[in-house]
């Protein structure tokens, strides 16, 4: 979801030929807005996409991390609410500007719950510090230092001018450096 409600904005076609394919009862013909405003698809939304458009509403748009926001997003409020995933399969569907798309699926393992314990996602996105452009350009130019405390965290170490000019390398740091 490059913005918040970007899914269920595109998934409201797919989900209303998969519902006349499913039930001959059911017809939206052409109208897309009467999917966007049927029960049906409302309860869709509410149980299987609002918890991943919760963290991208707070941070606005973005496109290669959306889909792993959406993740973010889904498996901490599921923590919050004590839903137990052991086992369950999640889809993901992510699409570039041309003709590209990626499908694929996880299963999540016991377990997960004491990886996202650690995350704090909404606090860390509540306590963001607004930065300018010229502190946005240092950051990620050749810089590589951080606004926060980096013991402890993913973060970004390098990023190559060869082989490959612009790729960018993370590590886990396990004590300030």
């Amino acid at each position: 979801m490059p913005y918040a409600f970007h899914g269920k904005r595109i998934f409201a076609e797919i989900f209303m030929l998969e519902k006349e394919l499913k039930d001959d009862a059911v017809s939206y013909g052409d109208n897309i807005k009467s999917v966007y405003k049927s029960e049906a698809y409302q309860t869709f939304v509410n149980e299987r996409l609002e918890k991943g458009q919760r963290a991208s509403s707070m941070i606005g748009n973005m496109y290669t991390a959306s889909i792993w926001m959406a993740l973010l997003s889904t498996l901490t409020v599921d923590l919050e609410d004590k839903v137990n995933l052991d086992h369950e399969k999640i889809g993901f569907c992510s699409y570039g500007s041309g003709s590209k798309a990626k499908v694929f699926e996880g299963i999540l393992q016991p377990g997960w719950e004491h990886v996202v314990q650690h995350w704090h996602l909404f606090e860390t996105i509540a306590n963001r510090k607004a930065i300018n452009f010229e502190v946005y350009e240092s950051l990620h130019n050749d810089n590589c230092s951080s606004l926060y405390e980096t013991e402890g965290k993913f973060v970004l170490t390098e990023i190559c001018e060869e082989p490959l000019y612009g790729e960018r390398k993370y590590s886990w740091l396990t004590k300030q450096s």
